[in-house]
């Protein structure tokens, strides 16, 4: 009988929180983007026909997405989306970017601070038993979380072909 009364006062309480949750909550956006991890040493000019075991292709697809999440790939990605945010006409599309929150400005984040904050905001992870890693942005703006997934996709990219345009001038 004595729970009875913590039961109705606690009840309401907890109702009444979780109301107040889902009318303040911030909905949150995931994008993402896949691409294909090539194994090492595979082009045209080195022989592909040499067999690796699975746990050094793992740790390689490991170091990959480690690769993903570095400074300057999202420095890279900053400077994007400050590119993408002054040109935009509507500047409350951008979450994270935007100096102040809730109020219209048209002022954004240093380089500096948005790449530091780009790195709990962009995620990746290698696909079960694939060579595929899915790259993914949370944001409560969908096009922000587009724009860094996608651009967080062509960086990695772009490094990836500068790192083997190094080893084909190297094997030269």
């Amino acid at each position: 009988r004595n729970n009875i009364k913590y039961f109705f006062i606690i009840a309401p309480i907890i109702i009444i929180l979780a109301t107040v949750y889902i009318f303040i909550a911030k909905d949150v956006y995931v994008s993402s983007a896949t691409i294909r991890i090539t194994k090492p040493n595979e082009n045209v000019l080195e022989d592909s026909r040499q067999g690796y075991d699975a746990a050094y292709i793992d740790r390689f697809i490991a170091n990959e997405i480690l690769t993903m999440s570095d400074y300057k790939i999202r420095e890279n990605i900053a400077k994007t989306l400050i590119d993408s945010f002054k040109n935009a006409t509507d500047k409350n599309l951008f979450y994270y970017v935007k100096l102040e929150e809730g109020k219209i400005s048209n002022d954004h984040k240093t380089i500096q601070e948005l790449t530091g904050l780009l790195g709990g905001v962009i995620s990746a992870e290698q696909n079960e038993k694939t060579d595929m890693v899915n790259i993914s942005a949370e944001s409560p703006s969908p096009l922000e979380a587009a724009i860094i997934a996608n651009n967080c996709a062509v960086e990695y990219q772009k490094l990836n072909l500068e790192m083997n345009r190094e080893k084909l001038t190297s094997i030269r």
